[in-house]
């Protein structure tokens, strides 16, 4: 077996670890979201730092492409040495996108939420006219990530409850990805383990839970930075038409891509893995742990954040765009238009 793993990414972790926090450099500028600023953890990057900085805030929430040409300004004007970022995916991926064109300073990830894994990825998410999608480089990956709990106690369960889903479905998806490794499929299992056992308790209670979901979501971003997604997160990303937040979307359709890879034998085969090594005795069991995970966190059936009508009216254009996705050449299954079609009605249950 032939193959390469790669982390570009220092991580440093625990508990006020944001203190440990030390960059090289005389100007940096800092993306903030807001509810950062306002329990006082930017402050405390500023004074880690020691440096001039510049800040950017108000950023907006799912990144658009049309937003990101004005970050880029402010880059070419302020030259940095140093972009922090610190926030929740969005955050990151804004910071991301705008670097890809800056490319002169080196970046650290100071995540607040626990799903994207945007902290050790080479990608970012961006929208455009409502639709995601990802670009890639090495030098948009982080050079330090800093996994301070403090920060995910925050989220509101609502937030807990999407984030933790996009991480189990970044462990999930890579771990079947046709170009997993040993190396990678590591990373995925052990995040699959610590989500199944420590999300309900870090949606619901939040506490020590939200610091095993914190790095657990980090150990699925290094996944699939190296075995990348599949046929979810490409339909996911069109969901991202009715306004539905990815982590949310994702959810939506797990299960029903999980059952269209299965029935693939060498698909099938790998799930079954993945079940056994949660204790269950195969895929089909699987899928039905994640139905009582969704449950137990108050993710609800499609109907409830779509209306019939509207998601039929979009399933043509969704599916059209979704089997041109580059990312379908990670899944273990090929996937055209008319298998995409119907796995959007099996996911909303389409009379």
């Amino acid at each position: 077996m032939d193959g390469n793993f790669f982390i570009k990414t220092k991580i440093i972790f625990g508990r006020d670890s944001i203190e440990r926090l030390s960059a090289d450099g005389e100007k940096a500028v800092i993306f903030s979201s807001n509810s950062m600023l306002k329990y006082g953890f930017t402050n405390e990057v500023i004074d880690a730092i020691n440096m001039s900085y510049f800040l950017i805030k108000d950023i907006k929430p799912e990144p658009e492409e049309k937003e990101i040409g004005k970050y880029v300004e402010v880059l070419e004007k302020q030259k940095p040495d140093v972009i922090v970022a610190i926030g929740g995916g969005s955050v990151i991926d804004t910071a991301k996108a705008a670097l890809y064109h800056y490319k002169k300073a080196k970046l650290v990830a100071i995540p607040s939420t626990s799903g994207s894994g945007s902290e050790v990825t080479m990608a970012s998410v961006i929208s455009k006219n409502g639709l995601k999608y990802s670009i890639f480089a090495k030098h948009i990956a982080p050079s330090l990530a800093i996994l301070d709990p403090r920060l995910p106690e925050k989220m509101p369960s609502s937030l807990a409850a999407i984030t933790g889903m996009d991480a189990l479905t970044h462990a999930i998806e890579s771990y079947v990805s046709r170009i997993s490794s040993p190396f990678s499929k590591a990373y995925s299992i052990k995040a699959i383990k610590d989500i199944f056992e420590y999300l309900p308790e870090s949606v619901n209670r939040g506490g020590e839970a939200r610091e095993k979901i914190h790095y657990a979501a980090c150990m699925s971003g290094i996944a699939i930075s190296n075995a990348r997604v599949g046929i979810c997160h490409v339909m996911a990303h069109k969901l991202g038409i009715f306004n539905i937040p990815h982590g949310l979307a994702v959810a939506l359709l797990l299960e029903e891509t999980i059952k269209f890879n299965m029935q693939n034998k060498k698909a099938r085969k790998e799930y079954d893995m993945i079940a056994k090594e949660i204790g269950l005795k195969n895929g089909d069991e699987l899928i039905e742990k994640i139905k009582e995970l969704k449950k137990k966190i108050g993710i609800k059936e499609m109907r409830e954040y779509v209306k019939e009508e509207e998601y039929e009216d979009k399933i043509e254009l969704m599916a059209s765009m979704a089997s041109d996705d580059k990312l379908l050449d990670f899944n273990p299954v090929k996937a055209g238009e008319e298998e995409i079609k119907e796995i959007y009605r099996k996911a909303y249950g389409c009379s």
